[in-house]
């Protein structure tokens, strides 16, 4: 591979003399710009749509740099990603971020090409499952679901059928590979973890970090999405009361998601209906607060009665993350939450 003659990343280096954390915000502020692309199609058909990255060492000397010994001594222990030139993601190459050198660059296209055969070493045809994906303009961040073929489908008695769902995020400039499998209530947004009546986060958030894990967590997140199905039926017939409901959102989803979550859900569990706070300030707790009706939640009760009822709840809220990441810890944190509320750990 030639000198780096990019122009964008001799930008870069010629800001050696700030101090580094500037230096790497302003870097990844490029592959920040998360005007996204969207795309349906199988996932052969997505694989050939993703951009392909290199990584080089930023202290490697080029014409735009003159004190190659100061730059040797301060970025020794970093890289640049930079994205390949090549038809369909630009003309030039394209620096997207730095990196320390314990960071582990994984390709989105082999990521979705290890998806792709994790799924058919499973029995799921993946020319079948229905996929999306998300792709921030420089191509360096990738969010992609896939929704699994309808064989997988689960009806616990509420004639709304739960499918499965897989999401990865995939960051070639810091964040890494994330992989979960997920029940999604159909015709609503309401998702939350396959394995969660586990009541164990860690037996469904596993963080890949080889390719060759991918096949591995899937399989295990099928299996453990097969054995849980009676599991949720029992589920859908488990009371809950509503002292109950109020000393949980009180107590753990205040602490974990904040109180206007814990004020909406509150408000889901007592109405079926989302809700916004009324009032800005307003001194009580989430169960007390009072809260404005905006629209109904596709699929819940009137009055949540059962565990199966207040997951779904969870499972609304959840999708109103700040961001990808922030979504996705709420579709693992459905497991703390429901052990809190099923042991009742509430305090």
């Amino acid at each position: 591979m030639g000198e780096i003659v990019n122009p964008a990343l001799a930008g870069i280096r010629r800001q050696l003399h700030s101090s580094m954390p500037e230096l790497r915000a302003k870097a990844d502020a490029w592959s920040a710009r998360n005007d996204l692309r969207n795309y349906t199609g199988s996932l052969h058909e997505i694989a050939a749509l993703v951009p392909e990255f290199d990584r080089r060492s930023l202290a490697k000397k080029d014409s735009g740099i003159t004190h190659a010994a100061s730059v040797q001594s301060d970025t020794s222990h970093l890289d640049v990603v930079l994205r390949r030139a090549g038809p369909g993601v630009g003309l030039l190459e394209m620096p997207v971020g730095v990196v320390t050198r314990r960071h582990q660059l994984l390709p989105h296209a082999r990521v979705i090409q290890s998806l792709e055969t994790a799924l058919g070493a499973a029995g799921a045809d993946p020319a079948r499952a229905r996929t999306q994906l998300d792709l921030t303009d420089f191509g360096a961040r990738m969010s992609l679901v896939v929704d699994l073929p309808g064989r997988f489908d689960l009806d616990v008695g509420d004639g709304t059928p739960l499918g499965l769902r897989i999401i990865v995020h995939n960051s070639v400039n810091g964040g890494g590979l994330r992989l979960l499998v997920v029940w999604q209530q159909q015709n609503s947004a309401s998702s939350f973890v396959c394995g969660v009546t586990h009541l164990e986060s860690r037996l469904v958030h596993r963080l890949p970090t080889l390719l060759a894990d991918i096949g591995a967590n899937v399989r295990k997140a099928l299996e453990i999405a097969t054995a849980e199905r009676e599991d949720l039926k029992h589920w859908s017939t488990q009371l809950v009361t509503r002292d109950q409901l109020v000393a949980w959102v009180d107590g753990s989803v205040r602490r974990m998601w904040g109180w206007q979550a814990a004020a909406r859900i509150f408000h889901i569990a007592m109405t079926g209906w989302d809700a916004d706070p009324a009032f800005s300030v307003e001194r009580v707790l989430p169960s007390r607060r009072t809260m404005q009706a905006s629209d109904p939640v596709p699929g819940a009760p009137d009055f949540v009665e059962t565990a199966y009822d207040a997951l779904l709840a969870l499972g609304w809220i959840a999708r109103d993350g700040r961001d990808a990441n922030e979504r996705f810890d709420r579709m693992v944190q459905t497991a703390m939450l429901m052990r809190a509320l099923l042991r009742g750990n509430v305090q």
